[in-house]
């Protein structure tokens, strides 16, 4: 079984990012799984035509794929960093 991730790294009051994990998807295969990061990568590329966020699909040392976005919610707030990545369940 394999597990989509999303993590969401934000500003703390004390000035260090914390964590957050947004949902977690279950697939039965890594197809499945890719497929479904495939389609938030989609989702994700078509805010760059009118945001300025910054989008990769990165390698792992792994050889998976995850999903690195990161964007500022607003001028006075500091960019929040995302993570997408398919984990297989042990």
């Amino acid at each position: 079984m394999w597990v989509l991730i999303t993590i969401i790294l934000k500003l703390s009051s004390a000035g260090h990012y914390t964590p957050y994990y947004d949902e977690l998807m279950t697939h039965e295969t890594l197809t499945s799984c890719s497929d479904n990061m495939n389609n938030i990568y989609t989702d994700l590329m078509k805010l760059k035509a009118n945001y300025p966020v910054n989008l990769d699909l990165k390698t792992d040392q792994d050889n998976t794929k995850y999903i690195k976005f990161s964007y500022k919610p607003d001028y006075t707030k500091p960019i929040e960093y995302s993570y997408y990545h398919c984990k297989k369940l042990k």
